[in-house]
C-alpha cells in the first residue's frame, strides 16, 4: 500500500536547464513529495550499479541498524528502460543489506519520467543530504559526472565545494588502486594519497605499500613525508674531482689519479670529464 512521504508533490515543476527538477527535495534526508510504496525485492534489478558512485559497498553498520529498525530511508528507483525490473538510483547499500538479511519486500519511492542527467544527480544529493558519502566516494562521483559533461560550475553547485576543493577530489579519482585501497579503509586520508602520487612521479623507485605504512606506523605528516621520501631517493652527489691542475708559475700539468666508471656517472659528470680532456689535450698541443 502507498504511503505518503512528508509533502505533496508540487504540480507543474519542471526542471531548468541542467539542473535537477525542484520537485527533487529532501528533508532530514528524506526525498519528499512522490509516495513509497513496499515491493517485492525481486522485482529490482540488483545487478544494475549505473547510478552507483560508492567505491567500498560495505554493509555491516548497516545491517545491523535494518535488522533491529528496518529500512529507514526507501530506496529510490525508476521504471528500467526495455524491463520490468525497477532499477536503484539510491539505496544500494540498503538493498545488498536487506538482501544478506532475507527481506522479500523493500520499501521504495518511485520517480517517473527522470533523465539518467537527472537521476545521477539525484543520486548525489541523497547521500549528501544524508551525509553518507566518504571522499572517495564523493571523488568518484565528481570524476564520473565530469565525464558525462558537468562543468565545474555545475559540480560546484551539486556539491557546495569550491573549484580547488572539485579539482582535488577530480584528482584523488584518478589515483592508482594502490593508493585508493588504503584510502577507501581508512588507513591514509587523502592529502597525504595525493601527495604519495606526487612523489612517486617524482622518485619511480619507491613502492606505495612501504610508504603506506609509514605513513599509518609514523604518523608522518605530510610535510614530513615528503621529507622522508627525498632524503631517501634524492641521489648524493659527490663532489666531482678534476682530471688535472695546472700550475701556471711552474708552468706545469699535473694529472689526478681518478678511476672513472661510465654506468656509474651522470651525464654532467661525464660532460664535465670529457671538456677536461679536451682541455688537457689543447694544452698539450699548444
Amino acid at each position: 500500500m502507498a504511503t505518503k512521504v512528508l509533502a505533496k508533490k508540487k504540480a507543474g515543476d519542471k526542471k531548468e536547464g541542467k539542473k535537477l527538477s525542484p520537485e527533487f527535495k529532501f528533508v532530514t534526508g528524506k526525498l519528499v513529495g512522490l509516495q513509497s510504496e513496499t515491493v517485492s525485492i525481486d522485482n529490482i534489478d540488483a545487478d544494475d550499479k549505473t547510478f552507483q558512485f560508492r567505491i567500498e559497498v560495505s554493509t555491516k553498520k548497516l545491517y545491523d541498524d535494518i535488522r533491529d529498525n528496518g529500512i529507514e530511508f526507501p530506496l529510490i528507483v525508476r521504471n528500467k528502460k526495455g524491463s520490468k525490473k525497477l532499477q536503484v538510483i539510491c539505496g544500494f547499500r540498503r538493498l545488498t543489506a536487506a538482501q544478506e538479511l532475507g527481506m522479500p519486500e523493500v520499501p521504495v519511492i518511485k520517480v517517473p519520467k527522470i533523465s539518467d542527467e537527472e537521476a545521477n544527480e539525484l543520486s548525489v544529493r541523497e547521500n549528501e543530504q544524508r551525509k553518507s558519502y566518504k571522499d572517495l566516494d564523493r571523488a568518484n562521483a565528481i570524476y564520473k559526472m565530469a565525464k558525462a559533461g558537468k562543468t565545474v560550475e555545475d559540480l560546484k553547485g551539486i556539491f557546495k565545494l569550491q573549484d580547488r576543493q572539485i579539482k582535488r577530489l577530480k584528482k584523488l579519482a584518478t589515483l592508482p588502486d594502490a593508493i585508493k585501497k588504503p584510502v577507501g579503509e581508512g588507513k591514509l586520508d587523502p592529502t597525504h594519497a595525493l601527495k604519495l602520487h606526487e612523489l612517486k612521479a617524482k622518485f619511480h623507485k619507491m613502492k606505495y605499500d612501504e610508504w603506506v605504512n609509514n605513513v599509518v606506523e609514523m604518523g608522518f605528516s605530510v610535510r614530513e613525508l615528503d621529507k622522508e621520501v627525498r632524503k631517501r631517493f634524492t641521489p648524493k652527489t659527490a663532489k666531482r674531482k678534476p682530471l688535472y691542475f695546472r700550475d701556471k708559475m711552474q708552468g706545469t700539468i699535473k694529472l689526478t689519479a681518478r678511476v672513472l666508471k661510465p654506468e656509474d656517472m651522470s651525464d654532467k659528470d661525464k660532460k664535465d670529464t670529457v671538456e677536461d680532456l679536451k682541455k688537457i689535450i689543447e694544452l698539450l698541443s699548444a
